[in-house]
């Protein structure tokens, strides 16, 4: 009996100790900030991609989503602490302004290097018009017409929606709550989908929801089923959570972020959803248990107000996917303003919170911006701030 003691004993202060070199390693990771520009101007609409085939990630953008700018790239100097900014398109040359709630690239005529999706459109909070999408061809960046979306686009996803090694391109609107897929073939693009979801107003992400090995659509709380196949069969809109979707009031109502990620290694992806405008709502992740019967489970992380900020990758490196999320600065006043990465324990459903600040984030990525192997964070701290940081992961 004293033996099994004795090794009962042992079992528990290795466990124990297990749990605390765990906790320690989970809660080690720390950022050294970097200023990238100090003359930002509504630089909601962001990207990282190594525009000039130098190895290390360039910040594509588009200037003023709010009223309207041009479209270009801040090239990464090699030391990582300078930035230049190169032009690709502005009113003079397109005949109109920028504008557009996010932003991505592609190397979409697969010559090697990376092409630029742009948004022609007089800004959010100036015009409620059609969007004309474009993509502009590296080198040189000639521009080429992709289709037209009916209001301000307020997410962008690029995916290879029908397997034929093309990549495609998924827009939502808000005024006009549309979502669109254009995909391309032979003879240019093509409208694939074109929807009216009832309350669709922001956040979208994309993955292979259903396992099926078709690329599905994650927005405000709903998924679209990609039907795969010839593209002549329908693709359905399920809910996931109506809590997404069916708030009432103000323009704030229904606005969400949305990241698709397979955080439980079962080959397909689940659903982070957090809401990018209001308070009391969950950072939360759900998971189809039924694909045929559309049921889900949501596993809860945490609640953050005004949530505009939801990236979910291995940020310390131990083979799990932890969650970045955290405030718009801008929105309330006199109030932290917190940016919480959430480490996950390995269960998937224990997240050990580190509170990176508490001065805010607004539209953040994640991005090996020095490449040493490490994702850092592109950061805006508020909708209306002047200043674009970097936060550099110190983690070995």
């Amino acid at each position: 009996m004293k033996r099994i003691m004795i090794y009962a004993w042992m079992v528990l202060m290795f466990c124990m100790m297990t749990m605390c070199q765990t906790q320690k390693k989970l809660s080690e990771i720390t950022f050294t900030e970097t200023t990238v520009s100090g003359q930002a101007n509504n630089w909601w609409a962001r990207a990282m991609a190594d525009i000039n085939g130098d190895g290390l990630l360039d910040i594509v953008l588009q200037d003023d989503n709010a009223y309207g700018g041009w479209l270009g790239w801040l090239e990464t100097g090699q030391d990582t602490a300078r930035w230049k900014l190169h032009l690709i398109a502005d009113s003079a040359r397109i005949g109109d302004d920028f504008a557009c709630g996010d932003m991505e690239t592609a190397d979409l005529d697969h010559d090697g290097d990376v092409d630029v999706f742009g948004f022609v459109q007089e800004g959010e909070w100036e015009s409620a018009d059609s969007s004309t999408i474009y993509w502009f061809e590296n080198p040189g960046w000639e521009a080429h017409l992709i289709g037209k979306a009916p209001g301000f686009i307020k997410d962008v996803e690029k995916a290879d929606f029908n397997n034929d090694g093309k990549t495609d391109i998924a827009v939502i609107t808000y005024t006009r709550n549309s979502l669109q897929v254009f995909c391309q073939d032979q003879d240019g693009w093509r409208e694939e989908v074109s929807q009216m979801i009832p309350n669709l107003h922001e956040g979208m992400s994309v993955g292979d929801i259903d396992g099926d090995g078709y690329t599905d659509i994650a927005t405000n709380g709903y998924w679209v089923r990609n039907p795969g196949g010839d593209g002549s069969a329908e693709w359905v809109t399920l809910q996931i959570d109506s809590r997404w979707s069916s708030q009432e009031g103000d323009w704030s109502k229904n606005a969400t972020k949305n990241f698709c990620a397979d955080v439980d290694e079962d080959g397909k992806a689940e659903v982070f959803i957090s809401h990018s405008e209001r308070k009391g709502y969950p950072v939360s992740w759900y998971d189809l248990v039924d694909a045929e019967n559309n049921t889900w489970e949501e596993y809860v992380i945490d609640t953050i107000d005004g949530c505009h900020t939801l990236q979910v990758y291995d940020f310390n490196h131990d083979g799990h996917l932890d969650v970045l999320a955290g405030e718009n600065q801008m929105r309330w006043e006199d109030e932290d303003d917190p940016v919480n990465l959430y480490l996950n324990s390995g269960d998937n459903q224990n997240f050990i919170k580190q509170t990176i600040s508490s001065k805010g984030i607004y539209n953040g990525l994640a991005g090996d911006l020095d490449q040493d192997g490490d994702l850092d964070i592109l950061r805006l701290p508020g909708h209306s701030s002047t200043t674009l940081y970097i936060w550099f992961n110190q983690i070995k």
